[in-house]
């Protein structure tokens, strides 16, 4: 029974290397975006970490099976460890799992809010910040109006 929402936001989401592996047969919920997170650019996937920040990223619906094959991915309670934390879509909000990278938090890779994973956040993309519920001081951040 799939009873485990699930917050991605690396080589998990749709189009990514990992996807395909775990999460094709899956149930997707909804984009959405999780607040008080910033990410980091790790070489070959990102990791995030609790910080003044909003990271952008895709939830699913697994069961127990799938969700044991992320822990084993994610490398759980060693590389990553998984927390709950809520996620925002347009209409609703979700407590969903999300790997939180565990090892140095001294990386000079530091992409900063994580808005759109690796995308760039520029103003073609401010319609979809809106539509995902994203708060207007969080807009007025990135884009003086």
């Amino acid at each position: 029974m799939k009873n485990n929402y699930v917050f991605t936001y690396g080589t998990l989401l749709k189009g990514e290397r990992n996807h395909y592996n775990y999460l094709s047969d899956e149930d997707f919920i909804c984009d959405g975006f999780i607040d008080g997170f910033v990410m980091f650019n790790l070489g070959r996937y990102p990791g995030i970490y609790e910080g003044e920040g909003l990271v952008l990223g895709e939830l699913y619906l697994v069961d127990e099976k799938t969700l044991a094959k992320l822990d084993y991915l994610e490398e759980e309670g060693s590389l990553y460890v998984r927390k709950t934390t809520k996620v925002y879509s347009s209409n609703k909000t979700y407590e969903a799992f999300v790997y939180i990278y565990n090892l140095s938090k001294d990386n000079p890779n530091y992409l900063g809010d994580g808005l759109y994973s690796w995308k760039e956040l520029n103003k073609e993309n401010i319609n979809e910040l809106i539509e995902l519920g994203l708060p207007s001081d969080s807009i007025n951040k990135y884009f003086k109006q």
